[in-house]
């Protein structure tokens, strides 16, 4: 029976079954089924389908019906699904009969695993680099370079976890860490993520390699360089040129496909002689003969693949249609298409396999049309462009829509990009301020010496935490604002006398009001600056009081909230100079002013409570009931989640089963909303985590960073000399 159907019959066949029958009646249905899904799974070109499709359709294996394509535009497409025979005569087949389509699962965002032909030498030359050393994967847009390496993930997966990113212009090592998915909470400092990798055996891919942008290259080769120290470990870099480190790897460069392969792709319509014909013109390169149509004018000699997208492919397409796809070529990175400014041709131009797609949903332009469209443009069209686009996405208030708004803004009008990007810096920077640092780099390229400009970029970097850039970039700053990100960056290199100076002159300038506010910082970073249930000496609690003499009420219309925040600080000091009959003052004089169910007593409370457990006074389920009833009250996580945590900090060293099972119900860090008690909190989540892992090196050195981030040197230094006994 296997003899009735060819290759191509059986490969179409296959791909169908890998959806359920169920999806026979869904209104919805996945791209995988219509025409370009089926001819991009079984490595084809479109017109390839027509006789193997006609034929297992006259069987009875393959019904088709109109339905709505998933991402594929408004209109309904013509989709297909394998019968219950189809499935039947599958069935009945041995397993060598087809090509297997789902090895284990890849984490991160791989592409669709598709069939291949040929490649099988550069394959074999691959896996035996491999079984080495790791690798770097170049060749020409579209040659076939992340085909090839989705085989070679595929075999591997079955062996090993790999892990699968595709970079674009606004990527950074967070984003590549965070893709490949390898902890539920992925560790920020690049040393702690490498010590994560020490004895794990797996493969790293990054796909296009070579769009990272030079803002974020640095910390992404540090990144590389640090995790492929450990010898287990295997990096596949995938890029369009030769990059500029090599890391030490080793290089293979893909070239044109065989002949065979290409007669192959082009199917069984088209007489042998003529495919072979056809494929030499086209320099045997995968993407043309994908991009090729029959009803094209054929090439009379040999064409380069530039001249031929150039020439003939878009050539072919109608000028109203033309347009869109330039304002296409010129997004960043892929695009929801549902909000695509190309939404209404997205099913021609997927026809025409145009488009490159992700998880059934985001799109982009195949990258060398992309390349070849974009260079056809005038400086000035590209400027009109980017002008269009950025209102196209302006009008459509989407979180994910900011970031491209801003990036057309960026290009189109860097002046009005400078003003409004500055009203809306804290909400961007949350929602990606890798992206948003490229854009604010890429003008600073034409606008040098901007001062505003210069000024955004700063709080970027200390936004990321980038010392040596805010380093380079405050030297273009003065005054006040000079004199702000000089105590940024004071503070986190750990220049603490430094630190000192700069507060002095920042308390000139100020206001009374904000001239206190600093006043009270600097006392609760003393306070803070120190490893869970360590004593304060007598000398910084000298240091704390003499801010809080300095503290100026005589002008204060909310002197109240000053008031409560000098109390708190008193509260502290007590617990730690083992003075309670004063604290529990405290706090009855704070409960007098406030509710004592306000977030601010039971927090107290709550610390009293500890207190009283780590002195005896108290038992263990008193206190949990105390704290745990309190945080159920408390309105504010960050406070109830630091009180939960300030509980098994408690507990950690001599009950550390209890601790670990109350850590799991922690909040993870980076859920919370961003300030510096949430870095603080970051910072001992992670400490308490190593503890519990068995002093696990990659949590206790990610504390540090994250306490030197904070401010908190003295935290930071204590345990680096921990580390330094680990190591």
């Amino acid at each position: 029976m296997s003899n009735m159907l060819t290759q191509p019959q059986l490969r179409i066949l296959k791909w169908l079954s890998e959806y359920p029958s169920s999806m026979e009646k869904s209104w919805d249905v996945s791209r995988d089924l219509s025409l370009p899904g089926i001819a991009e799974g079984i490595g084809v070109v479109r017109s390839a389908l027509n006789i193997p499709l006609t034929k297992i359709e006259e069987h009875g294996f393959v019904q088709k019906r109109m339905a709505h394509v998933i991402g594929g535009g408004s209109r309904r497409r013509q989709v297909y699904h394998i019968s219950n025979s189809g499935r039947d005569y599958l069935s009945q087949l041995h397993v060598s009969d087809i090509t297997t389509k789902k090895p284990k699962s890849i984490f991160g965002n791989p592409p669709k695993q598709i069939d291949i032909y040929g490649r099988n030498t550069e394959l074999a030359q691959s896996l035996e680099i491999l079984s080495r050393k790791s690798l770097i994967i170049t060749g020409m847009p579209g040659i076939g370079k992340s085909v090839l390496v989705r085989k070679i993930a595929a075999h591997y997966a079955n062996k090993k976890t790999v892990r699968w990113v595709s970079a674009n212009e606004f990527t950074d090592y967070l984003e590549i860490c965070s893709v490949w998915n390898f902890m539920p909470m992925i560790p920020q400092d690049v040393e702690s993520i490498a010590l994560y990798f020490t004895n794990l055996e797996e493969v790293l891919i990054i796909d296009d390699y070579h769009l990272i942008d030079k803002r974020h290259q640095s910390k992404i080769q540090d990144l590389v360089s640090g995790i492929s120290k450990h010898s287990k470990m295997k990096f596949i870099l995938i890029s369009r040129d030769t990059l500029d480190t090599d890391f030490g790897f080793e290089k293979l460069k893909i070239e044109s496909l065989d002949v065979d392969s290409c007669c192959e792709m082009l199917g069984e319509d088209i007489e042998l002689s003529k495919r072979a014909d056809i494929s030499e013109k086209l320099g045997r390169h995968p993407l043309a003969l994908k991009l090729y149509d029959s009803t094209f004018e054929s090439p009379e000699s040999s064409i380069g693949i530039i001249d031929y997208v150039n020439d003939v492919v878009l050539k072919n397409i109608a000028e109203e249609d033309k347009k869109l796809l330039n304002q296409m070529s010129l997004e960043p990175n892929p695009v929801n298409s549902k909000f695509s400014i190309i939404e209404p041709l997205i099913e021609k131009f997927d026809m025409q396999s145009l488009l490159k797609w992700y998880n059934d949903s985001d799109i982009e332009l195949q990258h060398l049309v992309r390349n070849v469209t974009r260079s056809n443009l005038s400086s000035d069209e590209i400027q009109e462009i980017h002008s269009q686009l950025s209102l196209h996405w302006k009008n459509l208030p989407v979180d994910g829509n900011l970031i491209n708004y801003f990036y057309h803004l960026s290009k189109s009008a860097p002046d009005i990009f400078v003003e409004r990007i500055s009203d809306s810096l804290e909400q961007v920077m949350e929602h990606n301020s890798a992206a948003l640092a490229v854009m604010v780099e890429d003008i600073i390229e034409q606008d040098y010496n901007n001062e505003s400009l210069r000024y955004v970029a700063c709080k970027i970097a200390a936004n990321r935490y980038e010392a040596e850039y805010l380093k380079q970039s405050v030297e273009f700053l003065s005054g006040d604002k000079r004199l702000e990100m000089d105590f940024i960056l004071a503070k986190l290199e750990g220049r603490l006398e430094q630190c000192e100076i700069i507060v002095e002159q920042l308390i000139a300038n100020q206001s009374s009001f904000e001239a206190n506010k600093l006043l009270i910082s600097l006392a609760t970073q003393i306070l803070e600056d120190r490893l869970p249930n360590q004593k304060l000496d007598d000398k910084l609690i000298r240091k704390v009081n003499s801010y809080l003499n300095r503290l100026d009420f005589s002008k204060l219309a909310n002197r109240n909230v000053i008031l409560v925040a000098v109390s708190m600080i008193k509260f502290t000091l007590a617990l730690d100079e083992d003075k309670l009959s004063d604290a529990v003052n405290i706090l009855e004089s704070i409960e007098s002013i406030q509710h004592n169910q306000n977030p601010i007593c039971l927090s107290m409370q709550s610390k009293l409570k500890i207190y009283q457990y780590d002195h005896g006074i108290i038992d263990f389920d008193s206190v949990v009931e105390s704290v745990q009833s309190n945080c159920a009250i408390i309105d504010n996580k960050l406070m109830s989640e630091s009180l939960k945590l300030k509980l098994i900090e408690s507990i950690i060293e001599t009950n550390l089963d209890q601790a670990a099972k109350m850590f799991t119900q922690l909040t993870k860090p980076n859920l919370l909303p961003r300030s510096s008690p949430a870095l603080r909190y970051c910072a001992r989540w992670w400490l308490a985590k190593s503890k519990i892992s068995n002093l696990d090196k990659s949590s206790l050195k990610e504390s540090i960073t994250r306490y030197r981030e904070s401010g908190c040197h003295n935290a930071a230094k204590d345990l680096e000399s921990k580390l330094h006994s680990i190591l």
